[in-house]
């Protein structure tokens, strides 16, 4: 597997994994009582907003590079390329 390959899979597997958790925070800052019921009290409103707020940044920046890996394949490969 190249680098190309494996860089953009650990993309879209990590905007996965953070899409998911920002949804379930989200979730936990509006409807706190049912996501401390599911969670047992780990995500109670105060933690979800917490964790929600610092996800933004990261969740962008995933964005971005997943953006630019679907549209640009070419540039990337070949910009990897040179780094051998």
């Amino acid at each position: 597997m190249d680098i190309y390959r494996l860089l953009g899979k650990s993309v879209h597997y990590l905007l996965l994994v953070f899409t998911v958790i920002f949804i379930i925070t989200g979730f936990g800052i509006t409807e706190y009582k049912i996501i401390e019921s599911i969670t047992f009290s780990l995500l109670t409103k105060p933690v979800s907003h917490l964790i929600h707020s610092n996800l933004i940044i990261p969740f962008v920046i995933l964005l971005i590079l997943h953006i630019l890996l679907s549209i640009k394949p070419k540039f990337f490969k070949k910009l990897l390329a040179g780094q051998k």
